[in-house]
């Protein structure tokens, strides 16, 4: 990997603090976008890191995204994954989407060639859980973060792509994983 692009317009809150390792007590009120970058050029210095503090519409995140050779989406709701799958898909941008709420998590490769998020959530997949109303286990973002910087890396170094037209889908509480096969839906 040699650039990273962050994008979030959200600022560091101390109920961030259990869930996203990256973030200390004192980078409380301070954009993420931002000190995310900082940090992780401190520890990778040959990466470049760019922070854009925005929140995106389909404008600005078609000039975000681009130049982008793979984008990681962790949003936490249905109208924005919904907004990067049709903007990467557009673009013939590959895209990783990870979400967890709870103790449970799903992560999926979508290819621009492959289906894409709405094949597999159709276009009212609205889903108003969230975080902050539902909870979240503070362990199981940070596996589902890990699970899909694996299959970036996958995607990046070795041009694999094993979800591909699969969910994963991990369940906390069990330990268990299964994948669920998904086809393209015109």
């Amino acid at each position: 990997v040699g650039e990273l692009v962050l994008v979030d317009a959200d600022t560091v809150d101390d109920s961030n603090l259990q869930r996203q390792v990256l973030f200390e007590p004192e980078d409380i009120g301070a954009p993420k976008a931002m000190v995310a970058a900082q940090k992780l050029q401190h520890t990778t210095p040959w990466l470049k890191v760019t922070a854009r503090l925005e929140r995106v519409d389909q404008a600005s995140l078609h000039e975000i995204v681009q130049d982008c050779t793979l984008v990681l989406d962790g949003t936490d709701n249905f109208a924005t994954r919904d907004l990067i799958n049709r903007v990467c898909h557009a673009l013939g941008i590959p895209l990783i989407s990870a979400a967890a709420i709870g103790m449970v998590g799903q992560l999926s490769y979508f290819p621009p060639e492959g289906p894409c998020y709405r094949c597999l959530f159709g276009e009212s997949g609205i889903d108003d859980r969230s975080c902050a109303a539902n909870g979240v286990l503070a362990s199981t973002p940070q596996i589902m973060a890990t699970l899909q910087a694996h299959h970036a890396l996958l995607a990046l170094g070795l041009s694999l792509s094993p979800l591909a037209g699969k969910l994963l889908l991990w369940d906390g509480m069990t330990g268990e994983q299964r994948l669920i096969r998904f086809s393209h839906d015109p």
